[in-house]
């Protein structure tokens, strides 16, 4: 009897033991972050599978030299980021099984997705808050949390210098010429602030060509971080340059309009139209893929 009962204790013991180490194992691994609420969570030091639920960080992640396991469906719509997209699980919206089915280590998300209390019960899950980030603070934010710290200033160092010798040459083109972003829609005309990709934080920021003052104004006084205007408004916001960011099934008549037509900027072949779904987005991919096409345009205009 007191041998069995040694038995027993010993397997107890060896048990408890091998739990400890793992327990040990797990907290090595992991490291303490600060959330933008100030309270703090345990998230991987280097995380193997993330999942991505907000579009607008996937190439961010794509950047830092992660393959994200799960992403927003809608994501591969952007042909400059489909092909880092393959075997990469496509989301629906809140589709929050196929989440768990990717088995992620780490999700990422927009603070105001509705199924954060869901993905926190899959993986540690980490919310940020998009207009509180430039294209710069959100990648170098991301590296910390998923330990590339490096290869986000490394990126950010070359973009600057890069579009440093950019806006020298577009100076020497277009002196100082405003630039217009408008994406066109069936009824409307939007309007950006320069942190909303579609090419804005590349003509205002990087190439340094400023907006219009009206643009400005109106946008400046929406706090949502974009507006609208009416088409026969537009002389009043375009600038000696339009950006025209066109969904692919955009449906509208403005470009056949005498409205249109009398635009400075479309007498002077001022126009560059480009897909909104390819560049909506603000990542490093998705800025180096624009910047290179804006810069060439517009030094090839008249």
């Amino acid at each position: 009897m007191k041998k069995f009962l040694f038995i027993i204790l010993s397997l107890v013991f060896m048990l408890t033991a091998c739990s400890n180490n793992s327990d040990q194992k797990h907290d090595k691994d992991m490291k303490t972050y600060k959330l933008e609420s100030g309270k703090t969570i345990k998230v991987p030091k280097q995380p193997k599978r993330v999942a991505v639920m907000t579009a607008f960080y996937v190439g961010d992640i794509i950047k830092l030299g992660i393959k994200p396991v799960a992403v927003p469906e809608f994501t591969k719509n952007s042909s400059v980021l489909a092909p880092y997209l393959k075997d990469t699980k496509l989301v629906g919206d809140n589709d929050v099984e196929q989440v768990l089915k990717a088995k992620p280590d780490l999700i990422i998300a927009d603070s105001s997705d509705k199924n954060i209390k869901k993905y926190e019960k899959i993986a540690p899950t980490v919310s940020y808050t998009y207009t509180k980030y430039n294209y710069k603070s959100i990648l170098k934010e991301i590296g910390k949390l998923v330990g590339e710290e490096k290869k986000a200033s490394t990126w950010i160092d070359k973009w600057d210098k890069t579009t440093q010798n950019d806006k020298t040459e577009i100076k020497k083109k277009v002196g100082n010429s405003t630039a217009s972003v408008f994406e066109l829609n069936a009824k409307q005309i939007y309007i950006f602030q320069k942190n909303w990709g579609r090419g804005l934080d590349i003509v205002h920021d990087a190439f340094g060509m400023p907006m219009t003052k009206t643009y400005k104004q109106k946008i400046d006084s929406n706090k949502a971080g974009y507006d609208t205007i009416s088409s026969e408004d537009i002389s009043n916001y375009a600038g000696d340059y339009i950006f025209l960011s066109k969904s692919s099934n955009s449906k509208t008549s403005i470009e056949n309009s005498n409205l249109w037509d009398n635009l400075k900027a479309v007498k002077q072949h001022h126009v560059i139209t480009y897909k909104a779904e390819d560049y909506q987005f603000t990542d490093p991919i998705t800025l180096d893929a624009l910047r290179k096409k804006l810069k060439t345009e517009i030094l090839e205009k008249p």
